[in-house]
C-alpha cells in the first residue's frame, strides 16, 4: 500500500477535530463548537493577515473540515481548498452548505496540485506541509501555484 493511502485512509478515519467535541460527526452543533474554540484560540495576528489578504483568491492545502476556510470566506476572501481525505472534504462540503458559503472543495495531493501556475494570490497551510512524505514536493507546488 502506497504512503498517499495510508495517510488518506488515516485522514479519512480521523478528520481532524471531529472528536473533540461531544457531538455528531457532521452536525451543525459539532461545526459550531469547533469553530468557537478556534475563534477563541486563534492568533492574534489573524486580523492583520485578513487585511492583508482583502479581495484576494486563496487556496487552503490541508483544510481538514475547513474551521479555517469559513472564518477566511466569513471574511469576504475567495476561498478554494483541497485536502487528500475525501472524508475531511465531504465534511468540509457539509460544513459550509450549513453556513451558506461558497462551496469549492477538490481532492488533491499537495504534491500535484491541479491548478495553473500563479493560480492563487496566497496559499494557506497550517500544520500540514511538513507532515507530507515529501515536503519539497509540496513546497515547490505551493511556490508555482
Amino acid at each position: 500500500m502506497s504512503t498517499r493511502n495510508s495517510v488518506r485512509r488515516y485522514w479519512d478515519a480521523h478528520p481532524i477535530s471531529t472528536d473533540s467535541v461531544p457531538f455528531e460527526r457532521g452536525s451543525r452543533e459539532q461545526f459550531d463548537a469547533i469553530y468557537e474554540r478556534w475563534q477563541r484560540t486563534g492568533t492574534s495576528r489573524l486580523p492583520e493577515f485578513l487585511a492583508s489578504c482583502e479581495g484576494s483568491q486563496g487556496l487552503e492545502v490541508g483544510c481538514g473540515i475547513a474551521i479555517d476556510g469559513r472564518y477566511l470566506s466569513e471574511q469576504g476572501i475567495d476561498y478554494q481548498a483541497v485536502d487528500l481525505s475525501l472524508e475531511s472534504l465531504r465534511l468540509a462540503d457539509q460544513h459550509f452548505r450549513q453556513n451558506d458559503l461558497r462551496r469549492r472543495f477538490t481532492n488533491a495531493d499537495a504534491t500535484q496540485l491541479p491548478f495553473g501556475d500563479s493560480a492563487f494570490d496566497f496559499v494557506y497551510s497550517i500544520g500540514v506541509l511538513h507532515h507530507v512524505p515529501d515536503t519539497e514536493a509540496a513546497c515547490r507546488e505551493v511556490s508555482r501555484i
